[in-house]
């Protein structure tokens, strides 16, 4: 359980957070699209409800009770938690299956996993992750929407491809790192406040503290998942090539 003080400031973390990931989103466009604006067409094809319940309330619910609560409590133990919150931030952002939104989804599982230490609840998490996607699928939604009336979703796509392309992305990624520099110096603050509402302030140090277990987290079954992830991300075309070399 939390504190009603907790949920508010949560729900406030919620642009500090997203801001950080913004820049991890637009650094990854250097070398890959933006994935949701090119699924945007797919992601909206049924009712905007469902989707934007799916989306925004049962998928981040299921993604942090998996990631945050089951493997980054259980790699605790094993662990510690610092390294704890590495590894299911790992696992978060493979989960995603693409690099784009792998790139600033391990960035939030890393953010995720402090502000949850400090809190003693996975709630916190929860209750970002939820407002994250609502707002952004509100935003796609919007956008495609006006892209109906003047054009298409995949107008959307390709403007959005056009932007990657040029010089855009580079102001975007100096207007995102200034944004990231901000959120992370208003997020220091709030993640104290946490800490010490829940008279958790002392867990929240340790997880920073050297000297923590160094468990064998790398198994064969592990091993075996980040392959078969990396292999779905990244396709038959580095097999092949390596193929052609060898040839």
């Amino acid at each position: 359980k939390i504190k009603a003080g907790t949920i508010l400031i949560s729900v406030f973390m919620t642009f500090p957070v997203w801001s950080v990931g913004s820049f991890f989103n637009v650094l990854s466009q250097i070398f890959v699209s933006n994935t949701m604006v090119q699924m945007s067409d797919t992601l909206l094809g049924g009712s905007n409800a469902v989707v934007w319940f799916l989306g925004s309330i049962y998928g981040p619910f299921c993604e942090e009770f998996v990631c945050r609560s089951v493997f980054n409590r259980r790699y605790e133990l094993i662990t510690g938690p610092m390294r704890a919150g590495l590894i299911s931030a790992l696992y978060f952002a493979l989960a995603h299956l693409n690099f784009n939104q792998a790139a600033y989804a391990f960035a939030l599982g890393v953010l995720f996993s402090i502000i949850n230490k400090a809190a003693g609840s996975v709630y916190p998490s929860i209750i970002i992750h939820m407002c994250i996607n609502g707002s952004n699928l509100l935003m796609i939604m919007g956008m495609s929407s006006v892209y109906d009336k003047i054009g298409s979703a995949q107008d959307l796509a390709a403007a959005a491809e056009a932007a990657r392309g040029s010089d855009m992305i580079y102001i975007l990624l100096a207007v995102t790192l200034v944004g990231a520099i901000i959120g992370a110096l208003i997020l220091i603050p709030c993640v104290v406040f946490v800490s010490k509402h829940e008279n958790r302030f002392e867990e929240l140090v340790s997880m920073f503290k050297k000297g923590q277990q160094k468990g064998r987290w790398l198994t064969f079954s592990s091993v075996l998942a980040i392959c078969f992830v990396l292999f779905i991300m990244l396709g038959l075309e580095p097999l092949m090539s390596a193929l052609q070399i060898l040839k």
